[in-house]
C-alpha cells in the first residue's frame, strides 16, 4: 500500500508539503477502488480507518517520501519529491486558505525595499475557516462524504502556524476570502496587489 500511495502522491501533489487530510483523501480513494493504474491492491477491509492511516504515513517517512522537519505545524509533512522554493509555499500548502499578506505581499509585489524578520499571512478566523474547510471537503468527496467521515479518517484542521524554516510567521486573521492571487509555477498565495494597500 505504501508504494501505491507513494504513486498517487506523485501524480496529484505538487506542493512541497501535505497534511494528514490530503494523505488521508488518497488513502481512502486507494481502498475503495481497490486498484492503482488497473492494477488490483489486495486489501483485508473496505475502508482505511485512522490506524492504517498511521502506518502508511509512517512507512512514506522511512522511505523518504515524506519527512517530519522541526517547525513544521502537526499534521503537516514536508513533501520531498517537490522542491522547497519558499517558506511562503510551504504556509499555504499547510492551510488551505491562508495567502501571504501586508509587508510580506508589498515585499512580493516590489513596493518596499524592506526584507521583513516576519512573515505576515492572512487566513480565515477560526469559525469561518472551520465553514469552508467543512464545504471544501464536501465538495472534494462528494457522495464519498459520509463513508469518509465513518472512517474517522482526518479532516481539515487549522494549523497553528509560528515558525518555518527559522522564520518567524505572524498570522492576521480575515473574514475576507479570495483576496489573493495564485503565483504560477508555486504554491504560494499572495494578497492581490489592490489588496495589498
Amino acid at each position: 500500500m505504501t508504494g501505491a500511495l507513494s504513486a498517487k502522491l506523485v501524480e496529484s501533489c505538487h506542493q512541497p508539503a501535505v497534511t494528514h487530510h490530503q494523505l488521508a483523501k488518497i488513502l481512502f480513494e486507494l481502498y475503495k477502488n481497490k486498484s492503482f493504474r488497473q492494477i488490483p491492491i489486495r486489501l483485508a477491509k473496505a475502508l482505511p480507518t485512522r490506524s492504517d492511516l498511521s502506518r502508511a504515513c509512517n512507512g512514506l517517512l522511512n522511505n523518504g517520501v515524506l519527512s517530519n522537519p522541526s517547525g513544521f505545524p502537526p499534521g503537516v509533512f514536508r513533501y520531498m519529491p517537490q522542491p522547497l522554493k519558499s517558506v511562503e509555499g510551504i504556509i499555504c500548502s499547510a492551510d488551505a486558505f491562508a495567502y501571504v499578506s501586508h509587508l510580506s505581499a508589498m515585499e512580493f509585489h516590489g513596493l518596499t525595499n524592506r526584507l521583513p524578520m516576519t512573515m505576515f499571512v492572512t487566513t480565515l478566523p477560526p469559525v469561518g475557516w472551520k465553514l469552508q474547510a467543512k464545504v471544501q471537503m464536501h465538495a472534494a468527496l462528494g457522495n464519498d462524504w459520509e463513508a469518509f467521515a465513518a472512517s474517522n479518517l482526518l479532516q481539515m484542521t487549522r494549523p497553528k502556524i509560528e515558525k518555518v524554516e527559522r522564520k518567524q510567521i505572524h498570522t492576521v486573521t480575515s473574514t475576507i476570502a479570495g483576496a489573493y492571487i495564485n503565483v504560477r509555477g508555486s504554491a504560494m498565495r499572495v494578497s492581490s496587489l489592490g489588496r495589498t494597500f
